[in-house]
């Protein structure tokens, strides 16, 4: 970041700290609707169920079943593309440079 001094101050360093109180006023915002939203949830009965957030835990399964199915289709990926050749195949590609299985 630019620098400045408490006798003289850049316009470059004015606009950095203006851009970075921005962004972090934008997280802090988003963390505190964020908290709001929970708690409210934690407040409703009908939702709430012994003080666990319903919501919260359904939303991290979603998460892991979404994480699992596409761990499971990458896998499927590459599993298709492997095609298994005979060893005869492999000495027919064979060249003194890219000598195979020796």
């Amino acid at each position: 970041p630019p620098k400045s001094t408490l006798s003289s101050s850049s316009a470059a360093s004015d606009v950095y700290k203006r851009q970075v109180s921005t962004q972090s006023t934008g997280t802090i915002e988003k963390k505190r609707r964020f908290a709001q939203e929970r708690a409210q949830r934690l407040k409703d009965p009908r939702i709430r169920q012994m003080g666990i957030d319903k919501q919260a835990l359904e939303d991290q399964i979603k998460e892991k079943e979404s994480m699992k199915k596409m761990e499971k289709d990458r896998e499927d990926f590459f599993n298709n593309q492997a095609v298994p050749v005979s060893y005869t195949h492999l000495r027919a590609h064979e060249t003194p440079e890219h000598l195979v299985c020796r």
